[in-house]
C-alpha cells in the first residue's frame, strides 16, 4: 500500500495514512507520538510511549477470534513531513475500519473533542479508539484517550 510512495511523496502535499502495520509510513510517521503501534512476541499493539504507559491489544475469544480492536486516529500539523498529517491505523483490519468510521462521522468525532482544551482546532492531536468485533463487523469506535499538543 504505502511501499510506491517516498519521503520525497510525502514532503509535497499533505498525507492520509491508512492502516499501520501494512504501511510503513504510518509507523515511520507516528513514531514520535503520544500513542505508537508497536510488536511485542509478534503481536501489534498500541503503547503510550510516556514510561509506564499504558498498552492495548486485540482482545480474543475462545477460539482466538478478534472480540475488540483498537486503533489511532491523529492529525498532526508540522509532522516529520513538514506537511500536515492525518492517521487513521488500527492494530488489525477491523480497528482501520472503526478508525475509518470515526473520522467519517461527525458524531464520533464529537465525543472525542468534548474534552478537547482551549485552541484545539490549532493543536495537533491523537485519539486511542476501541472497537467490539461481532462476527468479523467492527462496532461504533469508542474514545479510550485523547490528547492535545
Amino acid at each position: 500500500m504505502g511501499s510506491h510512495y517516498s519521503f520525497e511523496d510525502l514532503r509535497n502535499s499533505p498525507a492520509v495514512l491508512i492502516a499501520a502495520f501494512n504501511n510503513r509510513w504510518t509507523l515511520q510517521m507516528t513514531s514520535n507520538m503520544p500513542f505508537v503501534f508497536a510488536e511485542k512476541d509478534g503481536q501489534g499493539r498500541i503503547e503510550e510511549r510516556k514510561p509506564a504507559g499504558r498498552v492495548w491489544s486485540p482482545r480474543l475469544g475462545a477460539r482466538g477470534e478478534v472480540t475488540a480492536d483498537y486503533a489511532i486516529v491523529a492529525r498532526q500539523f508540522d509532522s516529520k513531513t513538514g506537511r500536515l498529517l492525518i492517521v487513521a491505523a488500527g492494530i488489525g483490519p477491523r480497528g482501520t475500519q472503526a478508525a475509518g468510521d470515526f473520522i467519517a462521522r461527525e458524531d464520533y468525532l464529537a465525543d472525542a473533542l468534548r474534552a478537547a482544551p482551549r485552541g484545539w482546532q490549532r493543536k495537533n492531536l491523537e485519539v486511542v479508539l476501541e472497537t467490539d468485533v461481532i462476527d468479523t463487523i467492527p462496532g461504533p469506535p469508542r474514545v479510550v484517550v485523547a490528547q492535545f499538543w
